[in-house]
């Protein structure tokens, strides 16, 4: 099958310190291979959020078209604080493919279409420090208790390393973990576990 994909990105400055923003991903599939697949149109029209935000404008055999808001934000920033409501990336991997710590944004590295990355309806406080020291917290509610996730995040710089420790809750399941990037002489070196 074929595909046309776009993105529509909308930025709000509402004062010096509140921003909006909400991007729209649409798709277009067309082809004899969307015959293979039963119910094409319903499977692309699936988003792990709280707020249905998409819509599926074509759902034939040979042809689906979709559209989703996977970003919807409204976004306090000032040199010390960073507090964001609604659907966001919550981007907590060290590394580019295995990235345990990214619990809130966990995805398919095979997933080549999706560089964006499905967003979350989520709250999102940072505080930084002086010296790259930061903290955080994030809360993404589920629809039942089970598929909630609320961790928080410690950043810091010891040795030329950048250093991070998690803890919280995934689901069902208490969460720890830790990364770190920095060099070993001229390579690169940075891992994560969770």
């Amino acid at each position: 099958s074929d595909l046309i994909h776009n993105r529509f990105n909308f930025l709000f400055n509402l004062s010096p310190v509140i921003t909006s923003r909400v991007e729209i991903r649409n798709r277009v599939f067309w082809g004899d291979q969307l015959k293979q697949i039963p119910d094409a149109g319903k499977s692309i029209d699936q988003y792990n959020g709280l707020l249905k935000l998409s819509h599926l404008w074509v759902d034939e055999k040979t042809l689906v078209a979709h559209s989703v808001i996977d970003r919807m934000v409204l976004q306090y920033a000032t040199d010390q604080w960073d507090i964001r409501v609604g659907r966001q990336r919550i981007n907590w991997g060290v590394n580019t493919i295995w990235n345990p710590n990214d619990i809130f944004n966990a995805y398919n590295f095979l997933d080549f279409d999706y560089e964006e990355r499905p967003g979350n309806d989520a709250i999102r406080v940072q505080r930084y420090f002086n010296n790259r020291t930061s903290a955080e917290v994030a809360i993404k509610p589920g629809e039942n208790k089970d598929e909630t996730i609320a961790a928080l995040l410690y950043r810091f710089n010891t040795s030329k390393y950048d250093v991070q420790l998690l803890g919280g809750i995934f689901h069902s399941d208490y969460v720890v973990g830790g990364g770190w990037a920095g060099n070993i002489k001229e390579a690169g070196f940075k891992g994560e576990i969770s």
